[in-house]
C-alpha cells in the first residue's frame, strides 16, 4: 500500500529534521534534549567487532575523524520498495547527512558514511582553526606572576607551562608538562583534564559518572580548582582562573 517506501519527504524536509535532532532546543522544534539524550543511548553492543551499536531507535556505527578517533554517527535507514533513504547525525561535530534515493543501487548507508568522511577532514580544520583563533597562545597577567601556554595538536586543546601567582601548577595536579583542555558545555568555560592523581606510580581513573560536573581535587573561591574560562572579544580577550583570581591576558 505503500509504494514510495516512506519516503514521503523532501531533502528540505530531511535537513529541518536533522537540525531538530541536532539541536532540540530551537525554535519549532518538536523534542526536548532529555528525550533526544534518551533516544541516544546504546541498548547493545556487538562487541565481536567493536564498532557497531544498536540504540533505541538508532543503528549507531563509527567512522574515524582526521585525527584518527572514533566517533558515532547515529543513523536510520530505510530500504523498501524500491527507495532507500539514510538519515543521519554526527553529534561530535553536530552536523547530519540526508540522503534520498530510487534504483537498483541500494546501499545508501554506504554514501552517507563515504560524505561524512569527505566532510569530516574540512569541519576538524574549521574548528581547529576556531578554536586557535579563541584560545591558544600565551597569556600573561598584569604583573607577570602568572602565565599559560595554550597549544592545539591533532584537534585538542592543550595547557602547559601553567604558573599561577609565581608557582608551577601541573607538576601540584601530576602532570609535568601539559595537560589537555576540556569543555564543560558552558561558552567558553573548560577544564584541565587532570582527574585524580597517580596511585603508586600508575594512573587512576575513578569516578566517571560525573565527568562533567565533578572532579576529585575540591574548591576554591567556590569553584573548582582546575576550572578556567575566557571573556572578551579579539583584542579584548582574557583568561580567568577564578579559583586563585587570576586574569591574563594574550601575550603573542
Amino acid at each position: 500500500m505503500n509504494s514510495a517506501g516512506g519516503q514521503f519527504l523532501s531533502i528540505a524536509n530531511a535537513a529541518t529534521v536533522l537540525q531538530m535532532l541536532l539541536y532540540p532546543d530551537r525554535p519549532g522544534s518538536l523534542l526536548t534534549h532529555f528525550s533526544m539524550d534518551r533516544s541516544m543511548q546504546p541498548v547493545h553492543d556487538f562487541e565481536e567487532d567493536n564498532w557497531t551499536q544498536v540504540g533505541h531507535i538508532w543503528k549507531i556505527v563509527k567512522a574515524r575523524d582526521s585525527h584518527g578517533r572514533a566517533r558515532k554517527i547515529y543513523w536510520k535507514l530505510s530500504n523498501v520498495g524500491g527507495y532507500h533513504t539514510v538519515m543521519a547525525i554526527y553529534p561530535g561535530t553536530s552536523y547530519g547527512v540526508a540522503l534520498l534515493m530510487a534504483g537498483r543501487y541500494s546501499d545508501a548507508a554506504e554514501l552517507a558514511y563515504e560524505i561524512f568522511g569527505s566532510f569530516q577532514r574540512a569541519i576538524d580544520a574549521a574548528l581547529a582553526e576556531k578554536a586557535r583563533a579563541l584560545y591558544a597562545g600565551r597569556w600573561e597577567s598584569e604583573d607577570k606572576e602568572s602565565s599559560a601556554e595554550i597549544t592545539i595538536e591533532n584537534g585538542m586543546l592543550f595547557i602547559e607551562n601553567l604558573r599561577l601567582n609565581g608557582t608551577k601548577v601541573l607538576p601540584l595536579f601530576g602532570a609535568a608538562v601539559k595537560v589537555a583542555l576540556r569543555p564543560t558545555e558552558r561558552r567558553d568555560e573548560l577544564r584541565l583534564d587532570i582527574g585524580i592523581p597517580a596511585v603508586n606510580g600508575k594512573p587512576h581513573y575513578g569516578c566517571m559518572t560525573y565527568w562533567n560536573v565533578q572532579d576529585d581535587w575540591g574548591l576554591r573561591n567556590g569553584v573548582p580548582i582546575n576550572l578556567l574560562y575566557f571573556t572578551g572579544e579579539k583584542d579584548s580577550r582574557q583568561l580567568h582562573y577564578p579559583s586563585v583570581d587570576v586574569v591574563m591576558r594574550l601575550t603573542a
